[in-house]
């Protein structure tokens, strides 16, 4: 069961099983003063990952800091989901380690927050069923039913990003063009219809502030979510474990994200 962040938290972006690059964000956290880190999926939950989840225990026991996390593409599934669920409805993984479901809500500080995993493997073909990739990478129709339920929220924590915000890597034309020569037309569909669906989710919830992943790319910028009051909200793409500390990780500050909701609150279409 977790607990309320006492100041800041540290969002992480993919570390793909990489214990060096959650050493660094731990050890960032830590610095900072900050008790609490939020891994926005492809953390790492896959048949040898007993020592990357040790060793992280170690640190965050040590340093009383809570890792919550939602799933990405890549994890194993039928690992993951065997795993204990507390009496908050969260999955326990280690000590100080929480999986947070899709569609779960919780409330910090006077925010309401919601994460949603999940996210298409474009590479789906070059992978094998069962061993590297899993179906149940997709939102399905009661993951979308779920998170729609209760209505808005402040605060998304997602891995893909939806199909009204500005992405650059889906925006680009030429680089949408190379995907579909290079890993086909069918697998591309397959990623945008599921950014319509978490779309479909971020219309009826329309989060002030969704943080993602799933990229690699360092992404910014403001949007309108598709609702009848054209809400606007701001969406932010970290980057992967492989790129400089700054670029995978961000401080998200209560106080500035409650700033920033009131200045959007101004914005109109």
């Amino acid at each position: 069961m977790f607990r309320e962040p006492k100041t800041d938290i540290l969002v992480v972006g993919d570390v793909h099983g990489s214990f060096n690059q959650m050493d660094k964000a731990i050890r960032h956290a830590k610095d900072l003063g900050i008790d609490t880190i939020f891994q926005v999926g492809d953390y790492g939950i896959w048949y040898n990952d007993k020592k990357f989840l040790n060793q992280q225990q170690h640190l965050l026991e040590q340093w009383g800091i809570q890792l919550l996390f939602i799933d990405g593409n890549h994890e194993d599934f039928p690992r993951l989901y065997d795993k204990k669920i507390l009496d908050d409805g969260t999955r326990y993984v280690r000590e100080n380690i929480t999986h947070v479901p899709r569609g779960y809500r919780w409330e910090w500080h006077g925010l309401t927050f919601m994460g949603l995993g999940g996210a298409a493997s474009i590479d789906r073909k070059h992978r094998v069923e069962g061993r590297s990739w899993w179906p149940e990478e997709l939102i399905t129709v009661e993951d979308i039913i779920k998170a729609q339920e209760g209505g808005p929220v402040d605060v998304m924590f997602t891995h893909d990003s939806p199909r009204t915000a500005p992405n650059s890597v889906t925006d680009d034309f030429r680089g949408q063009m190379e995907a579909i020569e290079y890993f086909g037309a069918s697998e591309v569909a397959t990623c945008v219809d599921h950014r319509d669906r978490l779309a479909e989710v971020t219309n009826v919830t329309t989060p002030r502030l969704l943080i993602h992943g799933h990229y690699h790319m360092s992404m910014f910028g403001t949007y309108f979510h598709e609702d009848e009051n054209n809400t606007s909200g701001d969406v932010r793409g970290l980057h992967h474990g492989v790129s400089p500390l700054s670029a995978y990780t961000t401080v998200f500050n209560f106080d500035e994200v409650k700033a920033r909701i009131e200045i959007l609150d101004m914005i109109k279409k």
